[in-house]
């Protein structure tokens, strides 16, 4: 009895090692497994958010392992249709990219580019084309836990907007401009209405508690235009605005890097402001903080004159009631104050 439990166990034993050595478990460590793959099976065709995916299987015996390949170029967005097909396929969490391949124009819209999906990170390579508005309403609208990067991506406004280009609203939301990105030429026009009146902005409004906008590399907002009509009330009734020309923080986080610039934004107020206003050509900071560790914001001292950010009331380059500092490069910065002079950090 003895010899035959001896025996049957070895059997076992050898049956056990013959499996793992024809099987293939990549878990197993196995030095004498060998997939042998199967033909590739196409998953997807290139698309404007992946380029093409096909999969094989693994045909040993017991093995459940799977191997994808890429094929194919992921399309660009050569106009408006693309761009709007594009955004219809991202419909849930995760990282993308969109490549811009031509110049177009883009219908404006205050709906959200990319809905209420929440936990998304979406790249705009723009190779250096120009997005152009062509009706009124935001190039971008960017809900909360969502992040949107321009990436070499020019945005140009509309000339005659009753909306910022890019608006931002809602919780954690991060907007990073890198690159040669540039916003630039929307023409804003708004009125106020009594009490507090509105945050208003023609370049962009951001509105993130806990959020984080990025200026960094050589990005630029520009030459973007706020009409603000003031209402005209009997006191003890007021209108109070606060209202930018280039970049608006109404709650979040700003910070302006490397070689950035805010140049040529002006502010056209139809009277004076009511105390309590803020107004500022090239940025309002209401609440939240600004970072200034590197760049320029021009004021009414810069030359050219057409570098100007410019406002007949306020102030023609910053005007905050947030916490401001520039420098902390070297761990060391310094409280700013609203200025209508030129401010810079090297």
């Amino acid at each position: 009895m003895k010899n035959l439990i001896k025996f049957l166990s070895g059997l076992v034993m050898m049956v056990v090692i013959g499996l793992i050595l024809t099987t293939c478990d990549e878990g197993s460590g196995n030095p004498a497994c060998t997939h042998d793959w199967g033909e590739f099976v196409k998953i997807s065709d290139p698309s404007f958010i992946s380029r093409g995916i096909e999969t094989a299987s693994c045909k040993v015996t017991g093995c459940i392992a799977t191997k994808n390949n890429y094929f194919g170029e992921q399309q660009k967005i050569m106009n408006n249709s693309d761009w709007n097909a594009a955004r219809a396929l991202i419909t849930k969490a995760g990282e993308y990219t969109l490549v811009i391949g031509s110049n177009f124009s883009v219908s404006g819209s205050t709906a959200f580019t990319f809905g209420s999906i929440t936990n998304i990170s979406v790249t705009i390579l723009g190779n250096n084309y120009t997005m152009t508005l062509s009706s009124v309403g935001n190039m971008l609208r960017i809900n909360a836990n969502q992040t949107v990067t321009m990436d070499d991506l020019k945005f140009a406004g509309f000339t005659s907007n009753n909306a910022s280009v890019v608006d931002v609203q809602n919780n954690n939301v991060t907007f990073i401009m890198k690159g040669n990105s540039s916003i630039s030429g929307n023409t804003r026009s708004s009125s106020s209405t009594w009490g507090v009146g509105g945050w208003f902005c023609s370049g962009v409004l951001f509105n993130s508690t806990d959020g984080t906008f990025i200026m960094q590399d050589n990005a630029s907002i520009s030459n973007n235009i706020m009409n603000m009509t003031i209402g005209n009330y009997e006191p003890p009734m007021v209108s109070i605005v606060y209202c930018a020309g280039g970049v608006h923080i109404q709650r979040g986080n700003f910070i302006m890097r490397n070689n950035t610039s805010i140049f040529g934004n002006i502010i056209n107020c139809s009277r004076a402001p009511d105390s309590g206003s803020l107004i500022g050509g090239g940025v309002v900071l209401y609440s939240g903080t600004f970072r200034f560790i590197g760049g320029i914001i021009y004021g009414n001292d810069a030359s050219p004159s057409s570098l100007r950010n410019t406002t007949n009331f306020g102030s023609a380059a910053f005007a905050r009631q947030g916490t401001a500092t520039y420098g902390g490069v070297n761990g060391t910065s310094f409280n700013l104050a609203s200025s209508s002079n030129t401010i810079s950090v090297p």
